[in-house]
């Protein structure tokens, strides 16, 4: 269930959607325009600023790569380094850092999220415990943007207070509690997603047909329709879907033929199930009938 954090931060959200507050989305730095050209350079070439900062946060790591660009981004991004420790980091024209992420999508060292970004890094620790930081964005006007090992992002201000995390909401949607799911919802998360929280909850209403969207503290989203069934699941970026509630044919089938595949998404239609199994950068689509028999790939 959502707790009175929770309740807080969907409220927050809903005050965000109405001022507007006009960010843009993690990894919005793109250098690959032919305008906006990346030079390589020394490292003594980066402004002294920067230099310091590398030298007292990251004291036993290397710059591997350092390098500028014609136009500043959103962020006023000028520079970027790579480090040995795969961190990336991206300083504006003063030296200052403006955006920093893993280029694996491990943790950020917690050295420079505790010199940082501290309350940031405190309010992760104790509203998600099982996740970590992999990327900030700071815009020296308007606050921080994260994203978390599970897919979730999040703003914060200038002050670094939680604002609200980044969903896409349309007009005939609207933030709600997770009292107002149907119980058969509420018992399917809690026999198959026990160990998980509901972040938060999307209740659309469209021609009086109701559908409310999840989402889980690992990142993984479901739909049900009014009368609480599920309708499609998709996994988070590490998460693993649980099978108990799919057919014992259909699981039979895909662990035989696709065992070193992640079970990605998995939607139910009135007569079929349709899955997606992905592989690194391969992804495979098939379709069940409803007792679990293959019927085809769907290409």
């Amino acid at each position: 269930m959502i707790n009175n954090t929770m309740k807080k931060r969907i409220l927050l959200l809903a005050t965000v959607c109405l001022l507007g507050l006009n960010f843009t989305a993690c990894s919005s730095d793109d250098n690959s325009n032919d305008s906006n050209r990346f030079e390589t350079i020394d490292q003594e070439q980066l402004p002294a600023t920067t230099k310091n900062f590398l030298k007292g946060v990251f004291p036993a790591s290397l710059v591997k790569q350092s390098g500028k660009v014609n136009h500043e981004n959103y962020y006023g991004s000028k520079y970027t380094t790579t480090l040995d420790n795969n961190v990336k980091i991206d300083f504006n024209k003063n030296g200052d850092w403006t955006e920093v992420e893993t280029i694996n999508k491990t943790a950020i060292p917690e050295a420079f999220l505790e010199q940082e970004v501290a309350k940031i890094n405190q309010y992760v620790k104790t509203n998600y415990p099982n996740n970590f930081i992999i990327e900030i964005d700071r815009d020296y006007k308007r606050g921080y943007e994260i994203e978390l090992n599970n897919g979730l992002e999040m703003f914060f201000d200038i002050n670094q207070n939680f604002i609200a995390l980044d969903i896409d909401k349309h007009d005939n949607e609207q933030v709600v509690s997770a009292n107002e799911l149907p119980q058969k919802a509420k018992d399917f998360v809690s026999a198959n997603f026990a160990n998980e929280e509901i972040t938060f909850v999307k209740k659309e209403i469209d021609d009086n047909r109701v559908e409310f969207d999840i989402y889980l503290s690992s990142g993984t989203s479901i739909e049900f329709n009014q009368q609480g069934d599920w309708r499609e699941i998709e996994a988070g970026r590490q998460a693993t879907l649980p099978t108990a509630f799919l057919p014992a044919e259909l699981v039979q089938y895909v662990t035989s033929h696709y065992k070193e595949y992640k079970l990605a998404s998995v939607e139910k239609d009135y007569n079929k199930y349709k899955v997606e199994l992905e592989k690194g950068r391969q992804e495979i689509d098939l379709e069940f009938n409803l007792s679990g028999k293959f019927l085809r790939i769907d290409y």
